[in-house]
């Protein structure tokens, strides 16, 4: 069971070092939520609430192509 309190939101979660960082964080009960472009287009205010309550937001996003 995944623990709400181990909230980790990742930039970049699909791409090849977010998506094994995921999986490992996921096998260690922790809750893993991607951060997408449509996050990013989000007012301020709506992007903070998304935000708020994380324990962690990590960035593995690169250049688009």
């Amino acid at each position: 069971m995944k623990n709400k309190n181990k909230r980790i939101l990742i930039c970049g979660a699909s791409g090849f070092i977010g998506h094994a960082v995921s999986q490992f964080l996921t096998a260690n009960k922790y809750s893993i939520e991607p951060i997408t472009r449509h996050h990013l287009a989000l007012p301020v205010a709506e992007l903070a609430q998304h935000l708020s309550g994380a324990v962690a937001i990590l960035n593995f996003a690169g250049a688009p192509n």
